[in-house]
């Protein structure tokens, strides 16, 4: 009866260790398992916020990236804005010392000699431009005498060149005594005219910033490779 007893004792305490034994190996498992599932969703929760960052860094860099080169175009365009303007006193400063500089040589008497030869100059041009035989020629009161002066060598020079004779008659209505002098030229029924007077002739060529001159007078006076650069 003692060693059935003590049989059945230890059929029962290696049945209690299977037991025991297989819930460590079943608990183990588990834990295993719980570990890699956790593994598994701590690494896609991580790709997933990295991926989040990324694009949150990717946004921020490309407004970045807007902003500067918005920064930059303003930058380039304030100074391209400064730099016209600072070109367009330039030339206006040219213009009103050449406006100066032509009221000073048809009225001071220093310049009287150099005045004299460009009303030459204008008279012929204006005549040869015209081509009738009988033109009346507008100046100022006071530039009367020096017409009277020059009308017969320009005659005999608009012959020389065309070949044909022309009369010139001083008109009687005369130019502002405050302009800047030159000649208008009409022919005698006045319904033809050529405005030749100094101060037309420098608005034609650099009076106004309009003018198509304007951009060869522009060449001139500034650089052409810094005229690219801007």
């Amino acid at each position: 009866m003692a060693s059935k007893k003590d049989q059945s004792i230890h059929d029962i305490k290696s049945m209690v260790e299977y037991i025991e034994q297989d819930g460590w190996e079943k608990v183990e498992e588990i834990e295993v398992k719980s570990q890699e599932e956790f593994e598994i969703e701590k690494t896609k929760i991580r790709d997933t916020e990295i991926i989040k960052l990324e694009h949150f860094y990717n946004r921020q860099e490309e407004k970045l990236t807007r902003t500067l080169k918005a920064e930059s175009s303003r930058s380039k365009l304030r100074s391209k804005i400064g730099y016209l303007e600072a070109q367009k006193n330039i030339i206006l400063e040219i213009i009103n010392k050449a406006r100066h500089t032509i009221e000073d040589c048809s009225n001071k008497e220093s310049q009287r000699h150099r005045y004299k030869k460009i009303m030459e100059e204008l008279l012929l041009r204006s005549a040869l431009t015209m081509m009738e035989s009988d033109i009346k020629v507008k100046v100022r009161k006071k530039d009367h005498s020096l017409l009277h002066s020059i009308i017969e060598s320009t005659s005999n020079e608009f012959k020389r060149i065309t070949g044909n004779k022309i009369s010139m008659k001083i008109d009687d209505t005369h130019l502002p005594d405050s302009s800047a002098g030159g000649i208008i030229l009409s022919n005698l029924h006045e319904r033809v005219f050529i405005d030749n007077t100094l101060a037309t002739r420098l608005e034609i060529v650099i009076g106004n910033m309009n003018s198509p001159f304007m951009p060869m007078f522009k060449h001139l006076l500034f650089d052409e490779e810094e005229e690219k650069k801007r």
